[in-house]
């Protein structure tokens, strides 16, 4: 049987291009890039959603949370092998006033739903392993750019702490972690999203470790 990875994202698994805010392709999306790389033996869920959050909902921009989908999610595309869970760049709109270890903890708790999940309706079931992304730095002129929102004036000092603080929660919790700011940066045109080459990168990186977890 093919292995099934589940893709769980906001606009940076989406695809979201800097320049144009459309739609990459699915010659430049990493998730796509990814099932290029992994082969014919693999099938890639793409499940990213513009806004989303880890766990904050917020009816007045129309922002869903992780949180409020992510039953629905499991339910849908199971059985997979792998959830990877890369949100939290959401979290640094202003509105929400939370810190980066506040959102690698919630991040963690998205990645706790998929591990206590109630998966005994399926025969002969197995609990999917979690890989749990910290998600790419944003830029440094972030707070002057408006996304429908405004993100936090302490946006780029709070997401270069992402990584530190996911990798803590992911070893509590016994997950599998990867830090995406080592592959990719935000882009010059919206210093929030990632550009053609940084979804390479991170598609390359992303497959690598889905092997690797996987063996």
């Amino acid at each position: 049987m093919k292995k099934r990875i589940v893709c769980f994202g906001d606009s940076n698994t989406w695809g979201v291009d800097p320049k144009s805010n459309n739609r990459f392709d699915e010659n430049i999306r990493w998730p796509t890039l990814m099932g290029q790389n992994l082969g014919y033996n693999y099938i890639i869920v793409e499940e990213g959603l513009c806004g989303r959050t880890t766990i904050w909902d917020d009816d007045v921009n129309n922002i869903s949370s992780g949180r409020s989908y992510m039953k629905i999610c499991i339910d849908s595309y199971y059985p997979f092998d792998i959830m990877i869970i890369m949100l939290g760049t959401n979290d640094l709109n202003s509105s929400y006033s939370v810190s980066s270890d506040d959102i690698a903890k919630s991040a963690s708790s998205l990645a706790m739903d998929v591990l206590n999940h109630d998966y005994s309706s399926i025969e002969n079931f197995e609990i999917p392993k979690v890989l749990l992304v910290s998600p790419i730095h944003a830029g440094s002129r972030v707070s002057d750019i408006k996304f429908g929102y405004t993100m936090s004036s302490d946006a780029c000092e709070k997401s270069k702490q992402f990584a530190k603080e996911y990798k803590k929660y992911a070893d509590i919790i016994g997950v599998d972690f990867l830090d995406a700011a080592i592959y990719a940066n935000p882009s010059i045109d919206d210093q929030l999203h990632i550009d053609k080459e940084g979804h390479w990168n991170l598609a390359k990186a992303m497959s690598e470790k889905v092997k690797q977890i996987i063996g």
